[in-house]
């Protein structure tokens, strides 16, 4: 008898309070399909770089060869040059994001309100805090890591765009890779460079060598 008095008194108050629960279960619903539709996919693309430690110097040739300590200082050194300011901004400027909607410089939300409103205009940022932006918001989208123990680093970009986070991955080992030889290519002329200057003062030697012997004949 009193299962049957509890359990009226239950339905009553769910008949009673139906709309509320209707309304919360409305409206939660509605919340999840906001939440789940707002949320961009993210892709990541990876690519590979190789690091050779072997240390090619020509005014050097007998150089001690480098050990394992060295090598891991060295892949360890790239890891953080790969992502540093001079890199990415290479990417940057190739790749135009100062114009690009997703790593490039956005209106916020209050900025939109007061210009709909028509009380604020806009003010697009100068160059610098342009660059600045993008350059944050880029960095945020690079991972660089070394793969283990290997001469292997791993460059990943994310990005709403699977082809864009893949065009940026090779732009990105790109970019690296054309600072590492064009700094190489510098430290060859710079030896090149010293190794005339050493050929031109030997022939100087030896020129005045063979004077010295001439004259010392006569």
């Amino acid at each position: 008898m009193e299962s049957e008095i509890d359990l009226r008194s239950l339905l009553g108050i769910v008949r009673r309070q139906i709309w509320l629960i209707l309304s919360l279960v409305v409206g939660l619903t509605a919340i999840t399909a906001i939440i789940t539709y707002s949320l961009e996919p993210r892709y990541s693309a990876s690519a590979l770089v190789f690091v050779d430690t072997s240390s090619k110097n020509i005014l050097e040739a007998d150089a001690a060869t480098q050990n394992g300590s060295t090598d891991n200082a060295r892949v360890e050194s790239e890891v953080a040059i790969i992502p540093s300011d001079g890199v990415l901004l290479d990417v940057i400027n190739s790749q135009n994001l100062i114009a690009d909607e997703e790593f490039g410089v956005k209106v916020g939300l209050v900025d939109r309100v007061m210009q709909t409103l028509r009380l604020r205009s806009a003010t697009p940022p100068d160059t610098a805090e342009a660059v600045a932006v993008v350059l944050k918001n880029f960095r945020e989208a690079v991972s660089v890591n070394r793969r283990g123990l290997t001469y292997l680093i791993n460059v990943t970009v994310t990005s709403r765009s699977p082809e864009k986070a893949a065009r940026l991955a090779n732009s990105v080992t790109a970019a690296y890779i054309r600072r590492q030889v064009d700094s190489k290519v510098s430290a060859t002329v710079a030896s090149r460079d010293v190794l005339q200057k050493q050929v031109e003062s030997s022939r100087a030697a030896i020129a005045s060598g063979a004077r010295s012997v001439g004259d010392f004949i006569l």
